[in-house]
């Protein structure tokens, strides 16, 4: 097999790609149509090596673009459209689980081979040609804006948490089927996701996107800055202790109407739970960031209460001098009244 895939021009198979498809998810399909690894397929194939980078199709040269497109048929347009190509990049924004508390905590060291991500198994049931969603590669979407429900990281049968192998795996490899108990990851409609995830996920994908997005009483605001906003409210909130945190999850909870379900997301180590509070921080950006500050009593956090230098990431301070200036004092009472 290798041989006759270095003899041809044209691949023996074809696979027309799917709205929003990942391109690792058609990829590993190829592979697997052909009997062949990832890793293999990149190497003699398109003369791209998955052991190198394992993301490399995140954003792939335009050689190994036109080496797909000769041997494959399809135009570089489709190809791109599986990519994060064009799109923005900041502070490792496209880290798996991008939004939890993970980020600010010392996790110990597994031997879970794979991507840690979190996927819509009604989406995956109703599927002709079951495959990942670029959506879900971003690293921190929580919620399906078709079935406008919260998107699951674990198996339906096994409830081990899903992970995706990458583009260096040296076998054929099936990304929605449970590397433990081998379970297809589809299932019934899942909970329902609060609006303020839902907006604030598709304002957050526009911009990085697009680069930039349009924020209440700030305005345009660029990706940088945005991610640089929600990683001090992190920061901010993960470093706290617990009873801090649970003071400012009731005025997150207040603010948002939380029912109970929602409100416990908030202290899980979820993506979800990590979007309602960029959600809830990005509605008023200026005067909550401060609320947050007082609430959680974070030493690192009094400069952005009074919007001075810091060592807060630049990108927010530019932020805050956009908006209204906070009255500390008004901050001050409304923190004692939660």
């Amino acid at each position: 097999m290798p041989a006759a895939l270095t003899a041809v021009t044209r691949l023996p198979c074809y696979i027309a790609p799917a709205e929003d498809e990942a391109l690792a998810s058609w990829f590993t399909q190829m592979s697997a149509q052909l009997g062949q690894s990832p890793l293999m397929l990149g190497r003699l194939a398109f003369g791209v090596d998955g052991a190198a980078d394992p993301e490399w199709w995140r954003r792939p040269s335009d050689t190994t673009l036109c080496r797909i497109s000769d041997r494959t048929g399809l135009g570089l347009a489709q190809l791109q459209a599986m990519t994060f190509l064009g799109w923005a990049t900041a502070h490792h924004d496209e880290s798996a689980a991008r939004f939890t508390g993970s980020r600010w905590r010392a996790q110990r060291v597994t031997r879970r081979r794979g991507r840690p991500v979190a996927i819509c198994r009604q989406c995956v049931a109703g599927d002709e040609r079951p495959y990942v969603r670029r959506l879900w590669m971003l690293g921190w979407a929580a919620a399906c804006p078709e079935h406008r429900t919260v998107l699951t990281g674990q198996c339906p049968r096994c409830w081990c948490p899903i992970q995706l192998y990458g583009l260096n795996a040296s076998w054929p490899v099936d990304l929605l089927a449970c590397q433990r108990c081998g379970a297809r990851l589809a299932g019934p409609k899942a909970q329902p996701a609060h609006a303020a995830v839902l907006d604030v996920q598709d304002v957050m994908v526009r911009a990085k996107r697009m680069g930039a997005a349009t924020l209440p009483i700030i305005g345009e605001t660029q990706w940088a800055a945005l991610i640089a906003a929600a990683d001090t409210l992190q920061a901010m909130v993960w470093t706290a202790t617990a009873g801090h945190r649970e003071r400012l999850f009731k005025r997150i909870g207040s603010d948002l109407a939380l029912g109970a379900l929602d409100h416990t997301a908030l202290s899980l180590n979820t993506n979800y739970g990590g979007l309602l509070m960029v959600g809830w921080l990005l509605t008023d950006l200026p005067n909550r960031m401060p609320i947050a500050a007082a609430a959680l009593k974070t030493a690192a956090a009094i400069h952005a209460v009074t919007i001075e230098p810091s060592n807060v990431e630049l990108e927010t301070k530019a932020l805050l001098g956009k908006g209204r200036r906070p009255d500390k004092d008004r901050v001050r009472r409304t923190v004692r009244e939660t």
